[in-house]
C-alpha cells in the first residue's frame, strides 16, 4: 500500500490527455489504460490522474483532513470538473491511519470532520480510509 493522502480520478474511458489540455490542475500520478504496469507483462486497465497531498505516515489522520479540505476548497471548481468528466468513474479522496497492533486492540475509529464530508459531496468525491496494520516484531517470536 502507498503511504499517500491523495485524491484520484480513474476510469476506462477517461482521456487524460483531453483532461489535461483543460485543467490547470498538475496531477502528481498519470496512467493510461493499455499502457505497461509493473514488471510482470500487467497493463493499466484504467487510465487516470492522482494528486498527492502529502505522506500519510509523517501526518497525523486529523491534520491529513485539513490538508484535504484546503486543497478541495483552493481548487473547488477544477475538481468538481475532474468529477463529471467524461469517463471517470471511481473520484476519491484517500486518506490513512497506521495502528499498531497490540494485543489489547479491539477497534478504532477514523472521525472525519462535517466540512471535508460537505467539501467532498460538493464536488462529487468519494472518501476512503486505508488502515495499514503494523505488527510489532516480538522479541520472543512471532
Amino acid at each position: 500500500m502507498e503511504d499517500w493522502i491523495r485524491l484520484f480520478a480513474l476510469g476506462q474511458d477517461f482521456d487524460v490527455d483531453e483532461f489535461l489540455r483543460r485543467t490547470r490542475l498538475e496531477p502528481a500520478q498519470v496512467w493510461r489504460r493499455g499502457e505497461p504496469r509493473g514488471c510482470f507483462g500487467a497493463v493499466n486497465p484504467t487510465s487516470g490522474v492522482a494528486f498527492k497531498l502529502g505522506d500519510a505516515r509523517a501526518i497525523p489522520f486529523p491534520s491529513q483532513a485539513q490538508i484535504a479540505i484546503d486543497f478541495v476548497s483552493a481548487n473547488r471548481s477544477e475538481l468538481a470538473a475532474l468529477g463529471r468528466f467524461p469517463g471517470v468513474t471511481f473520484f476519491t479522496l484517500g486518506l490513512q491511519k497506521s495502528i499498531e497492533v497490540r494485543d489489547e486492540l479491539s477497534g478504532f475509529a477514523m472521525p472525519v470532520p462535517r466540512e471535508l464530508m460537505d467539501s467532498l459531496l460538493a464536488i462529487g468525491c468519494e472518501l476512503t480510509h486505508y488502515v495499514a496494520l503494523d505488527h510489532p516484531v516480538r522479541e520472543d517470536g512471532p
